[in-house]
């Protein structure tokens, strides 16, 4: 059996003296170049791929990317990766400085590509909907002052967005109602 391995490891040795073309390269496996790595972003994306494959179900997978891409400035992936944390955890105490920091990096980038401007808008909305319905359906307990005061500060920031508006400038969509005084001057 040593002889067996003995063998094994000679062959080994041989091979990489000859250059095996899968033997690792001996600079590449230099600790101080590995630590110091010349683009460390493209370092870390390479190594978050298959973390976002693998590890898609553990929140930290998705706070690394945010991490990431806060540092690269990517406000899309930045908003990707918050989402999908926020599906897995919405609690989580790390998720929140992500959520704040994010807002304090778009606040700061107000001049945002068109495309970019209007999902991350889009994104922003949904978001103030989603706490108007937990507020209305008292999450937080009562609290009928601040959803007012919620209601007026967001309708400043989506002036078209229905659910912002106050119910007696919302449109009415009945039909009947609005088709009844022509019907009846039609009839006369």
């Amino acid at each position: 059996m040593n002889k067996v391995k003995r063998e094994q490891h000679h062959k080994a040795r041989q091979q990489q003296e000859q250059g095996d073309p899968e033997a690792p390269q001996l600079d590449e496996l230099i600790p101080d170049k590995l630590a110091r790595a010349e683009d460390p972003l493209e370092q870390a994306i390479r190594f978050l791929q298959p973390l976002r494959t693998l590890a898609n179900d553990r929140i930290e997978t998705h706070l690394m990317a945010f991490e990431i891409y806060y540092r690269k400035e990517k406000p899309l992936l930045m908003l990707q990766s918050i989402k999908r944390a926020w599906r897995l955890d919405s609690g989580h105490h790390h998720l929140h400085d992500c959520l704040v920091r994010f807002r304090g990096w778009l606040d700061q980038h107000a001049d945002l590509p068109p495309a970019v401007a209007q999902v991350v808008e889009k994104e922003t909305r949904e978001g103030c909907v989603e706490v108007l319905e937990s507020l209305r359906e008292g999450d937080f307990g009562p609290c009928e002052a601040e959803i007012e005061q919620y209601i007026a500060a967001c309708a400043v920031k989506f002036p078209y967005a229905i659910a912002f508006k106050p119910p007696a400038a919302q449109p009415d969509n009945h039909v009947a109602d609005a088709l009844q005084p022509k019907e009846i001057a039609v009839n006369n």
